[in-house]
């Protein structure tokens, strides 16, 4: 970072007068504060230019890497719906008139199958 230029005075004794700047000083004062805020500001414009190249070199990156990751190695299986795998009980169950039936209930949906034995 570039250097700060500042015209430094001893510092004045109690009862002592500071010393005025003379014109030329602050002119010379004035021209270092400006030369160092032009630094500032073109080290400021080069990281800014850094950071945008930095920005599109990932870009390009991703843009490049994109395709080959979303191309799968395997070719894809046919896309079913996964059906849930349902849960099933069985029993045999007599009704109040003494027939004997066979009762196949899915437990997940509730359906159920009754046939007479």
């Amino acid at each position: 970072m570039a250097e700060r230029l500042m015209a430094r005075r001893p510092m004045a004794k109690p009862g002592e007068t500071t010393p005025v700047v003379t014109p030329e000083e602050q002119a010379k004062i004035d021209d270092a504060a400006a030369e160092v805020a032009k630094a500032a500001e073109a080290e400021v414009a080069e990281k800014a230019a850094e950071a945008e190249k930095a920005k599109a070199d990932a870009a390009k990156a991703a843009a490049t890497a994109a395709p080959a990751a979303a191309a799968p190695a395997k070719p894809a299986q046919a896309a079913k719906p996964k059906e849930p795998k349902h849960r099933f009980e069985e029993f045999d169950a007599t009704k109040p008139d003494g027939t004997v039936v066979h009762i196949h209930r899915n437990i997940d949906t509730g359906e159920q199958e009754v046939t007479e034995k």
